[in-house]
């Protein structure tokens, strides 16, 4: 999802959590949401900014056995995090990719590895790890510190750091998207820990209690760190385990990413300004025709000569391209970057999920071989989440519409109509009405209505933001 509001201090994004349920309401009084005020032709919402939002992060950290580097990189980035996050209601936990050992499978991790494995050119950065770390890290961490802010920033940054060290002796067919489905299901291994919200086994995102992780009202932020694609297949069609390009070569076997992001979108009333995916992954390869670069088994003779002989396949041996099809190019499935930190495969399974959140990412931004600027990564995004409040209704494109006289205006005409949808939408903050270039109205599919509003500036805390339009039906 498109949004201005990197533009934001954190500090002010994090005091302030547009998330808040909004209210669509009118002057005398809240009715139902979505619904038409009494005699007048307008929705009217209203949000009441709340002093500080919760946030529950997810770490899932690819454990297998290339993984060293990266991990100590993302423990460095996990330390420098802002004090305005850490100082935040943070809550967090950490999983592995890896679904074949019964003690991860989508398990929170309460342990990290404390030596360096025999495939690992480093050893664990785990300086100041407490012996034990809570299977749900929060504030309550660092009580030791008492009220000693330095301290407590301290300890709240080494714990998450430690979190990332999860080892190197994981399944090498990472299964990140599985893991993140069962961490998070009622039936899964973590439920003790918001079984608050569980009725008949299916999670309740209006539910009132305050479980320890999965909070209702809060953000969930699922950050992704893997150096080769998802690999979730289907359990009762397993693909072949002969070669790690079968992941590649069979991608359309496994599990559709249309499954965990309707999973994770069950989560939250409203997915589209209470979840964030951040994917730290190799970067997708493009073709001339800019179509993501695919592989697939060979088949034949002509498909052989087009591979080098390691059998990946050359460019310079298919000078027409006539070897890469509509489903890929012929070979192994190739790197897309490498840097200190290793070489890595596309992600294009974990980008997918978090283009379905309306979060597309750049090469950038999601590359897991630019070893600067990890911290950025995380809180940006999370920054840019505090942004966005769906409208309950899909708004009418109307001009000279008068909220004052409760004139519903005219429908736009056909060249009016491509453009800004803002021009149909009155936002006000604390009674100032915002003006054009303060926010704008986007289409998002996660949103109730299928319309987002996005501002410009951060309302202060505990501000009041009204919204008003005429609905489209």
């Amino acid at each position: 999802m498109r949004s201005l509001s990197h533009l934001w201090p954190l500090a002010a994004l994090l005091a302030l959590g547009c998330n808040a349920d909004p209210k669509t309401t009118d002057d005398a009084g809240p009715p139902d949401a979505g619904e038409v005020q009494e005699g007048t032709p307008f929705v009217t919402q209203r949000l009441q900014i709340p002093a500080r939002t919760p946030v529950d992060l997810l770490l899932v950290i690819d454990d297998s056995g290339s993984m060293c580097e990266e991990q100590n990189n993302l423990t460095r980035a996990l330390n420098a995090l802002p004090a305005e996050l850490l100082e935040a209601d943070l809550r967090a936990a950490v999983i592995t990719t890896d679904m074949r050992n019964p003690e991860r499978m989508g398990r929170f991790q309460a342990d990290y590895a404390r030596q360096a494995a025999p495939n690992c050119p480093e050893a664990p950065v785990v300086d100041g790890c407490p012996e034990t770390l809570s299977p749900v890290l929060s504030a309550a961490d660092a009580d030791g510190c008492g009220d000693d802010r330095a301290c407590r920033l301290a300890e709240m940054g080494t714990r998450l750091g430690c979190m990332a060290q999860q080892g190197t002796g994981g399944d090498g067919f990472e299964a990140g998207l599985a893991a993140l489905r069962a961490a998070t299901a009622c039936d899964g291994p973590n439920a003790e820990h918001f079984a608050p919200c569980c009725v008949d086994g299916r999670f309740d995102p209006t539910c009132p209690q305050k479980p320890a992780f999965l909070r209702p009202e809060g953000l969930l932020v699922v950050l992704i760190v893997s150096d080769e694609d998802d690999c979730s297949d289907d359990p009762a069609d397993p693909i072949s385990r002969a070669t790690n390009s079968t992941c590649e070569w069979d991608h359309a076997r496994l599990v559709p990413v249309d499954a965990y992001r309707d999973h994770l979108a069950a989560l939250k009333a409203r997915p589209a300004e209470q979840i964030v995916v951040v994917p730290v992954v190799g970067p997708q390869a493009f073709d001339d025709a800019g179509r993501p670069v695919r592989y697939r088994p060979p088949a034949g003779d002509a498909d052989v000569a087009c591979l080098d002989e390691n059998g990946a396949y050359d460019p310079a041996l298919d000078p027409d391209g006539a070897c890469c099809t509509a489903e890929g190019c012929p070979g192994m499935v190739q790197t897309t970057c490498e840097s200190g930190l290793g070489a890595a495969f596309a992600g294009h399974r974990y980008l997918a999920l978090a283009e379905a959140f309306g979060q597309p990412v750049t090469e950038e931004d999601a590359t897991i071989c630019v070893e600067a600027g990890w911290a950025d990564r995380l809180t940006a995004p999370v920054s840019a989440l505090h942004g966005v409040l769906c409208l309950d209704r899909a708004p009418a494109c109307r001009r000279a519409v008068n909220f004052v006289s409760g004139d519903a205006g005219r429908p736009c005409d056909a060249a009016e109509a491509e453009q800004p949808m803002a021009r149909s939408v009155a936002v006000s903050v604390n009674g100032r009405a915002l003006g054009p270039g303060e926010y704008e109205v986007t289409p998002e599919a996660n949103c109730p209505g299928g319309f987002a509003l996005h501002l410009t500036e951060a309302p202060a805390p505990e501000a009041t933001l009204i919204v008003r339009y005429v609905p489209e039906n």
